[in-house]
């Protein structure tokens, strides 16, 4: 994950990163990826159901009860402040919109944050004023395939020059065309196929971050991403996401909510799709664990896992401490006992080989 710095504006972004609260090793992938990335698309439910009282929102270090609502737009400002950041355009729809034009108009249909056309404090005055208007009170309906087809008619509409489109999903159910009922076996064709035609059409990468805690909802989209083998990641909120993570056997780091934030966004590097489905390899431990070091800038960690630990050891004198979603207080990004025993034992020198030395 190397990044260089070149120029001022390079630099001032790396900054703003790291002040924001994203280790420099992250700060930097996140530029990387920049130059990979076309735009980051995100659909926002705002159906009746997201005023149920089972969303969570991170305030400060205080993880507190709310709305599904209040969740998905405490999430949407984080996102939009990532793209003011990173320099990568984000565009933000909402799923039922009072009015909807035949083609999608900005600062009407969406609102795009994109620091290289305007201020983003402007674009996101009007991304709040966009979810104010759309209040959930007065919506209904999650009929979540016939906006995605307007949101191809948008990226059909934009230079895209093969870079990856970041498509995230943010909803707290299954997609329904109807008002009332269930979601239907109709219901969920079209919307693996609209997915499946979307991933065809563009490079794409789809993140679907839940805001539910109803497991039929869960269900329903892990079914999908296990059946339709699409390019996809389920998110949960940043709790559930810890506990799977956990639970993977990846125990030996603190899963921060700058890491959250950035797989809510979709990345390109594989290992944070991997994190909460298997425990990482040794090499992949190095690399993935030089993403959360560092006060001002990035850490090396070697590729050699005997030599791993004590580079660590030694960053994390200076690393700064991140909230922890499983004890909700503030630790150290990584858990050294944890980390010893994620990797490989050094190999113990046998008899023979003792005697050698010794001649």
């Amino acid at each position: 994950f190397e990044f260089n710095a070149v120029g001022r504006e390079a630099m001032d972004r790396l900054e703003g990163l790291v002040k924001a609260g994203y280790p420099p090793g992250l700060a930097a992938l996140l530029l990387k990826e920049a130059e990979q990335i076309a735009v980051r698309v995100y659909l926002l439910d705002n159906s009746k159901s997201t005023l149920t009282q089972d969303g969570h929102v991170l305030a400060g270090d205080v993880y507190q009860s709310t709305t599904r609502w209040e969740e998905i737009k405490a999430m949407t400002l984080q996102q939009a402040e990532l793209a003011a950041l990173t320099g990568v355009p984000a565009e933000f729809f909402i799923l039922n919109p009072g009015a909807r034009n035949p083609a999608p108009v900005e600062d009407h249909d969406f609102i795009r944050i994109d620091p290289a056309v305007g201020d983003p404090k402007v674009q996101m005055g009007k991304l709040v004023s966009m979810m104010l208007e759309n209040d959930p009170q007065v919506r209904n309906g999650s009929n979540l395939s016939a906006r995605l087809g307007n949101i191809g008619q948008r990226l059909d509409a934009l230079q895209l020059n093969g870079r990856t489109v970041m498509l995230v999903v943010v909803c707290d159910g299954a997609p329904r065309a109807a008002r009332v009922g269930g979601t239907t076996d109709k219901d969920r064709k079209q919307f693996v196929d609209v997915l499946r035609q979307m991933s065809l059409s563009y490079r794409m990468y789809i993140v679907v971050r839940l805001c539910t805690d109803e497991e039929k909802e869960v269900q329903f989209y892990n079914e999908v991403d296990q059946e339709a083998e699409l390019p996809m990641d389920i998110i949960d909120d940043i709790v559930g996401e810890a506990k799977e993570i956990h639970e993977a056997g990846n125990r030996w780091f603190a899963y921060s909510p700058a890491l959250h934030r950035c797989r809510e966004a979709g990345m390109v590097s594989p290992l944070f799709d991997a994190i909460d489905e298997r425990q990482l390899a040794p090499p992949e431990i190095s690399m993935f664990s030089a993403l959360l070091l560092g006060n001002t800038t990035p850490v090396t960690v070697p590729r050699e896992p005997t030599e791993v630990l004590p580079v660590v050891e030694e960053a994390l004198k200076t690393s700064c401490p991140v909230w922890d979603p499983l004890t909700q207080r503030r630790v150290a990004p990584i858990d050294k006992k944890e980390l010893a025993k994620a990797l490989p034992a050094p190999a113990k020198k046998s008899m023979f080989s003792l005697f050698s030395s010794k001649k």
